[in-house]
């Protein structure tokens, strides 16, 4: 039995910029849960659908996550993972200053533009998620500490994961709402896991230093109230 299930969307604007030291974030963990009806997920919080959302990012500043991916079937899977740009290639590609980091079970297996450009667009095989077993996926995206230059301001990226499950003791094909998959079977037999769909997205809005000129115009009021305070205090000195 096959299975499809897109999960991962990046977004990215670049507002500034301008770099200084790096900052690395860390999210809240999600699982991916393969059960008789479907793949699904288990938000940790608020049931949000966003994941590696990062805010005023800027270069050299990071962000990771985790995924979890649990089997409750009584059958072992083999899991498939490959990334997919979504939208065209723009002549200024985001892409290129934006890398990402993945770690299967404590294993890397890919390093390279978060677009999947550098190995990712083709399925890499994760491997075997037996009943009851628990794996673990790390994924880690770095904006360049390079990227100051102010052309990639307001750009964005889109990038969808695509996981599979194929059941090992199965080699028939699931219909799959996934219709550009690369991976090959025989005939469906077995509607088990058949067209569920879930996604979430990896959002990393906002690099930069947007917060800042909301300081910068609290500070200038502050200013204006103290003079102010110092001009009052200085006539009545001179009344007296």
């Amino acid at each position: 039995m096959k299975k499809a299930l897109k999960i991962f969307v990046i977004l990215i604007s670049l507002l500034l910029g301008i770099s200084t030291n790096g900052m690395a974030k860390e999210l809240p963990s999600y699982n991916i849960t393969l059960d008789g009806d479907r793949i699904h997920f288990i938000y940790t919080k608020d049931n949000s659908d966003k994941f590696l959302q990062g805010k005023n990012m800027m270069p050299g500043d990071s962000v990771s996550g985790t995924l979890t991916i649990e089997n409750h079937l009584k059958e072992p899977f083999n899991v498939f993972l490959r990334a997919e740009r979504v939208g065209k290639k723009e002549k200024i590609d985001l892409a290129k200053v934006l890398n990402l980091v993945v770690n299967y079970n404590g294993n890397n297996v890919y390093n390279g533009s978060v677009s999947g450009e550098d190995g990712l667009r083709k399925d890499i095989y994760l491997g075997v998620v037996k009943p009851g077993e628990r794996k673990t996926l790390e994924a880690k995206a770095i904006l360049d500490g390079n990227a100051t230059d102010n052309k990639y301001k307001n750009k964005k990226l889109d990038v969808n994961w695509v996981f599979t499950a194929i059941g090992t003791n199965d080699n028939s094909k699931i219909i799959s709402n996934d219709n550009e998959n690369t991976i090959n079977d025989s005939t469906s037999s077995n509607n088990i896991l058949q067209n569920g769909f879930n996604k979430i997205k990896a959002i990393i809005p906002k690099t930069g230093y947007n917060g800042m000129f909301g300081v910068g115009a609290i500070l200038i009021i502050l200013g204006i109230i103290l003079l102010a305070i110092k001009v009052r205090n200085s006539r009545k000195e001179k009344a007296l």
